[in-house]
């Protein structure tokens, strides 16, 4: 695991438990209002930790996608 992704996967556990801690703190709107900051902050950097993930596993796939096609391409040239 990157190092960016690292930390981002710490903003997530810590965004996480501070959301909790300040739900428990408070009550009433106080408690709803840090409710939907802390679950849209989470989910924000969750979406970017997939996306950055998706993007580099697209990334591999299409390297060895590459290196596959060359490899083939040179099969067939040396069987002819």
């Amino acid at each position: 695991m990157p190092r960016d992704e690292k930390w981002q996967v710490v903003l997530l556990v810590a965004g996480t438990l501070s959301t909790i801690s300040l739900v428990m703190e408070h009550s009433g709107w106080t408690s709803a209002f840090f409710m939907a900051l802390g679950v849209f902050c989470v989910i924000t950097v969750f979406r970017d930790l997939r996306a950055t993930r998706r993007k580099r596993r697209a990334e591999r796939r299409a390297l060895l996608t590459r290196l596959d096609r060359l490899m083939r391409r040179e099969v067939k040239r040396r069987c002819r």
